[in-house]
């Protein structure tokens, strides 16, 4: 059986000591299945979560950084095993791997490329302010680890809803969601 879906989720940033510290923000993604039988589910999923921009004062000269447009992307494969066959709400379980993608735009005021204060080229063409991160836009991918735990329940014949909780880097957790 081939399964395709959506997905609506609250996307949990995680912080420096606290999984939900950094609040929460729209998750929307899309994914599609192959099922071995009733119990075995092999998924391949895309996911994207906006987040909130910040700012932050450097001094020496005082620089005030701004990091806007920050989001992040997932692209993931599962393995999910579903429990209770022939039950309408079945507990399902999940482990998997993939990419995560943070993106991001630093830029500074006063505004850095009118001279106002002192800068530095990078070799990879930023900038650099001293004690700042570079300048410019940026998408660094990198590894993730998914573990996924919820129920499953038929709405109708063909129609299913899910409800749980994915993790992606658990235990990493200024890069968990």
């Amino acid at each position: 059986t081939v399964e395709v879906g959506g997905r609506i989720a609250a996307g949990c940033i995680g912080s420096d000591g606290s999984m939900c510290g950094g609040g929460t923000s729209p998750l929307v993604g899309a994914h599609a299945s192959l099922w071995a039988g009733n119990r075995i589910e092999l998924n391949a999923s895309v996911g994207h979560v906006s987040l909130k921009s910040f700012n932050y004062l450097v001094f020496n000269p005082p620089v005030d950084i701004l990091v806007t447009d920050r989001s992040r992307d997932f692209v993931s494969m599962l393995f999910v095993y579903h429990f209770l066959k022939g039950h309408r709400v079945r507990p399902m379980l999940g482990l998997g791997s993939g990419w995560y993608a943070d993106t991001r735009r630093v830029s500074c005021r006063p505004d850095c490329d009118a001279g106002s204060i002192q800068l530095e080229k990078t070799q990879d063409g930023g900038v650099l302010i001293h004690h700042a991160p570079a300048l410019g836009r940026f998408r660094e991918w990198d590894a993730d680890v998914v573990f996924v735990v919820g129920l499953t329940g038929v709405v109708r014949d063909h129609w299913v809803v899910r409800g749980g909780w994915q993790s992606h880097r658990f235990a990493n957790d200024e890069n968990s969601t």
